[in-house]
């Protein structure tokens, strides 16, 4: 296509930034496309070429989906990294983590969760 090489390393790997997995795409920010998988992360090391890329993106959709449906729930101001934070734990699974103030919300949260991911699919607790 364009040449135009472009990296991703996705916040949702291990090890991110320094060991995390990295992604090259070609072409323009909207039209790149997959080219080759760079590095993997300890979790996604079972995988090979688009088969991590489709986890990884799969995995910051889903990140991203969450976060923006806690913030509307609950007021929430996402460039605050100290309200809301998020992990995976090794077998995928995303948990959203909340400052100590949010606990009220959180039967709101899980609700809106549940109903656009399924029961539990989401997990959320509150930062100690």
């Amino acid at each position: 296509m364009g040449g135009r090489l472009m990296r991703w390393q996705p916040d949702t790997c291990e090890e991110f930034p320094f060991g995390g997995c990295v992604i090259e795409y070609d072409g323009p920010n909207e039209l790149a496309f997959f080219t080759r998988v760079v590095r993997t992360c300890k979790r996604h090391r079972g995988l090979v070429g688009e088969d991590v890329h489709t986890a990884v993106h799969g995995e910051n959709i889903r990140k991203n989906t969450a976060m923006a449906i806690a913030a509307r729930v609950a007021a929430l101001d996402l460039s605050k990294t100290d309200e809301i934070g998020f992990e995976f734990s090794s077998e995928q699974v995303l948990t959203l983590v909340f400052a100590p103030g949010t606990a009220g919300h959180l039967p709101s949260i899980r609700r809106e969760l549940d109903a656009q991911y399924g029961p539990g699919v989401i997990l959320v607790r509150i930062r100690p």
